[in-house]
């Protein structure tokens, strides 16, 4: 699942156990072919620089923010009812964990990419995989 925030950046809820390999496996494409080399990239870009906020929270700002909801709300400027939200699909998933990205466009080839990825045909489906 994302959650667009600002320009180009998101809020994402993946599964961090789902390795690049696992990824691949999903999807189902063969080695040196043009959609392994697609899919490949498409699971680097949804990777690339993201921030586990959980992780961050423990880390850095327990201390500040008494929870990790306060944490996000003041942090990122989220507001509750989409905290709900997120808190809502955590319980519902377990494995899921809330990350941060702050720039979409900071990979390589990210124009393509990004409009692939979050296209209204393939958004849901490429996340499905990320579960």
């Amino acid at each position: 699942m994302r959650i667009p925030y600002d320009s180009y950046s998101s809020l994402l809820l993946l599964n961090p156990s789902v390795s690049r390999r696992k990824f691949l496996n999903k999807v189902g494409v063969k080695k040196n072919t043009y959609s392994y080399d697609m899919f490949y990239r498409i699971y680097d870009f949804i990777h690339s620089e993201l921030i586990d906020l959980r992780k961050e929270y423990e880390k850095y700002y327990s201390i500040e923010y008494d929870t990790y909801e306060n944490f996000i709300y003041h942090k990122l400027n989220i507001e509750y009812d989409v905290i709900e939200s997120v808190k809502h699909k955590l319980k519902e998933n377990k494995s899921l964990r809330l990350f941060y990205k702050p720039d979409e466009l900071s990979y390589g080839d990210s124009g393509s990419i990004y409009n692939f990825v979050f296209s209204e045909e393939m958004e849901e489906r490429i996340f499905n995989l990320l579960r």
